[in-house]
């Protein structure tokens, strides 16, 4: 959920997790590494019952997430530290995204799909405005 860079920065995004969820619990599932890096399996679970996440109101869901740390260190100090979990499914348990396979899950698809659609045709009759981006 975005870039941290230092310490206060990394603690005040996780005072803002344990702020929106006061039952929030981790568990450490596997990790494996040497003196130089690390791969750190968690889940996650607890309720999105307290104070605001990233501007998200509380919306009382029970939540329950896996990811993965991969974790760089420096003479015994964290320096790097990439968190990978699937953002989607932590907007489908707090009510932000429709459920996997909902009728409103359906009709958001299909209307990306005609977004995409349309899109792709205007390109194809302004090919001057295509953009470049990679």
């Amino acid at each position: 959920m975005g870039l941290r860079r230092g310490r206060q920065a990394v603690r005040q995004y996780f005072e803002e997790v344990r702020r929106a969820m006061p039952d929030l619990v981790m568990t450490l599932e596997h990790a494996v590494g040497d003196d130089r890096y690390a791969a750190v399996e968690w889940r996650m679970t607890g309720t999105f019952g307290g104070a605001p996440y990233q501007g998200l109101a509380p919306t009382k869901r029970h939540i329950a997430l896996q990811g993965v740390d991969f974790v760089e260190v420096d003479t015994g100090r964290i320096r790097r530290s990439r968190t990978i979990f699937d953002g989607a499914e932590l907007g489908r348990q707090i009510g932000l995204l429709p459920s996997r396979g909902s009728a409103a899950d359906r009709a958001t698809t299909r209307a990306f799909n005609v977004k995409t659609q349309l899109t792709d045709r205007w390109r194809a009759h302004h090919p001057r405005q295509r953009s470049h981006a990679p």
